[in-house]
């Protein structure tokens, strides 16, 4: 059975992959996005893919992915959906070198309907990598207003991690919630993905490693014992 982690083993596991066995936090993220992007791949790509990110690392695997369509051949466009001088500083990191491509980035947090219909009018997907797993419900603004917007557009829809919007750990339903037809859930399932709420907003979900190796999980499984 895949294993399930919480919000809470969700960060244990990251901290004692990089504290304890001494993986960098970006290169975590890159093998995160990289397994999320073959997963993209392998469900099809007909067109333009719109990428909104957040200033976390959620927001952070996003740009990765960006760079990796990029690298592949496809047309990615960014959304970054926050203050820049916010951003994490892995996604800090990843943003600089995406800078330096050819790739659209459109920063900011109160788009005009011309930039909307400018950016996503043809996509064929569109990604949320706008908050992960450590965002609880409801969502606030400009999220909120984002999410139900982008549930409007007629493409289709993948998340990184978790739908923006949707609880980690329960299958709480308040406010706006991005309704995902892929989900990439990194490491392992989370509570809710085992929920009829979850299986509703997460559509086909996929287990994407991060490249940290299965000792990680015997210790954090020796933490909880």
């Amino acid at each position: 059975m895949p294993r399930v982690l919480d919000r809470r083993q969700v960060r244990q596991f990251d901290k004692i992959a990089i504290e304890v066995f001494g993986m960098h936090s970006l290169v975590l993220m890159e093998n995160a996005a990289r397994g999320a992007t073959d997963a993209l791949c392998d469900a099809g790509i007909e067109g333009p893919v719109v990428i909104c990110c957040g200033p976390g690392n959620n927001g952070g695997d996003g740009l990765v992915m960006a760079r990796q369509l990029h690298l592949r051949g496809y047309s990615p466009r960014v959304l970054l959906a926050g203050d820049v001088a916010k951003l994490s500083q892995d996604s800090q990191a990843n943003l600089r070198i995406l800078k330096q491509t050819s790739v659209p980035i459109l920063e900011g947090l109160h788009w005009t309907e011309k930039q909307w219909e400018t950016q996503l009018q043809d996509a064929d997907w569109i990604v949320d990598a706008l908050l992960g797993t450590g965002a609880t419900p409801p969502l606030r603004e400009p999220y909120d207003r984002v999410v139900s917007r982008l549930n409007q557009i007629n493409a289709r829809r993948m998340a990184v991690d978790i739908p923006s919007g949707l609880d980690c750990d329960s299958d709480r339903v308040d406010g706006a919630i991005f309704n995902a037809v892929l989900t990439c859930s990194f490491v392992a399932l989370k509570p809710v993905m085992l929920t009829e709420t979850g299986q509703q907003y997460c559509g086909q979900i996929k287990i994407v490693d991060i490249g940290a190796p299965p000792e990680v999980f015997e210790h954090l499984e020796s933490l909880a014992g």
